[in-house]
């Protein structure tokens, strides 16, 4: 009894390996040659190995796949569609170019604070300036949420929305809050759940209380943006003007209610939104959403010979080489609350997964 009570334990165990070897079969692609793992090869393999030789090769099969799912998790593109909205469709379809008889008048780049556009600003404007505008705005300064007000730019106009991954992202928004003064207090490294979860406000002060009727700075309505002058306290009431505290600049709701975000991520997720839907502007020639991170590790080429395909302008400089940037740590407890809470449906439609820290 005990020899067939051995027997049978053996063969259940072979069987479940050989189930999780099948399940496993993988393609694996290196160096451009392809090879294909059998299922029946692997299962007259493990018959003449040890158990613990077994569970080895089944834990490397399955990091493998895990580390393949990553990868395409993370996978970088200088591009993303933003037609791809609400279709399930987020990869970039590289469109032939204008449409026929199409003049790009203008390049605009927008990006939120902390998100490299100074350095892609000041790259686009060596390049294209002698010949195209390079502005870093649409209908409001490229950080702040834009609106349809076609009259204030030229038709047709690029515009190049920038992102960066939002774990860097969050941590770099933490270190230099620029125009958020009350999230100054949350700078140290272990403060980084009340920046995450603090309302993204602040109390109205001074000169900001006078007049709620009035439009206010970047065309904002009263209620729709703390502060509403842009410096609603003499620069004389602080004690240093770091971080743009003195020109405070919380936006609220992207939808009219004047209620404010509940934390930044929310914030964030509104922007990419924000930032996407101008493609359904009059006089957009094409809205393209690029990650900082890219332009970083592939250099700027790509970026320069796209940009010379749709205006028929050769770039007036040499193209940014790749380059390595140290980031600021996360911390494993504050990206596991970012993977938990931000909304990773949004964040997809510009190539950000999860898993990518």
């Amino acid at each position: 009894n005990n020899n067939n009570n051995n027997n049978n334990n053996n063969n259940t165990e072979e069987e479940v390996v050989d189930a999780k070897t099948t399940a496993a079969t993988a393609i694996i692609i290196q160096n451009g040659s392809t090879t294909t793992t059998s299922s029946s090869s692997s299962s007259s393999q493990l018959t003449t190995i040890t158990n613990h030789q077994k569970q080895a090769i089944v834990l490397l099969v399955l990091s493998a796949i895990i580390y393949a799912a990553c990868k395409f998790d993370v996978t970088l593109n200088m591009m993303v569609d933003p037609a791809g909205i609400g279709t399930g469709r987020h990869e970039y379809d590289r469109a032939e170019g204008p449409k026929p008889g199409t003049e790009i008048k203008m390049i605009a780049l927008l990006g939120e604070r902390n998100s490299g556009t100074r350095w892609t600003s000041s790259h686009l404007d060596e390049c294209f300036s002698h010949a195209i505008e390079v502005r870093t705005k649409l209908t409001r300064y490229k950080h702040w949420f834009q609106y349809p007000a076609s009259y204030r730019y030229p038709h047709e106009t690029l515009v190049i929305t920038q992102f960066r991954n939002p774990y860097d992202w969050l941590k770099a928004m933490q270190h230099v809050p620029h125009h958020a003064p009350d999230h100054l207090q949350f700078r140290p490294d272990d403060q980084w759940m009340e920046f995450l979860t603090s309302t993204w406000t602040m109390e109205r002060v001074g000169t900001d209380k006078i007049n709620n009727t009035r439009r206010c700075q970047e065309h904002f309505e009263y209620k729709d943006v703390i502060s509403c002058e842009t410096e609603p306290l003499p620069r004389s009431s602080y004690k240093k003007l770091d971080y743009s505290r003195h020109q405070p600049f919380y936006e609220m709701r992207n939808d009219g209610s004047g209620k404010p975000y509940d934390n930044i991520m929310e914030l964030r997720t509104d922007k990419i939104r924000n930032f996407l839907s101008i493609k359904n502007y009059d006089g957009i020639a094409d809205v393209w959403a690029v990650q900082y991170e890219y332009l970083l590790t592939k250099g700027t080429q790509e970026l320069l010979d796209e940009i010379t395909r749709w205006t028929g302008i050769e770039p007036n400089c040499t193209a940014r080489p790749p380059q390595q940037r140290r980031n600021r740590p996360v911390e494993r407890e504050m990206a596991d609350f970012v993977r938990e809470h931000l909304n990773w449906t949004v964040e997809a439609w510009i190539g950000y997964g999860p898993h990518m820290l």
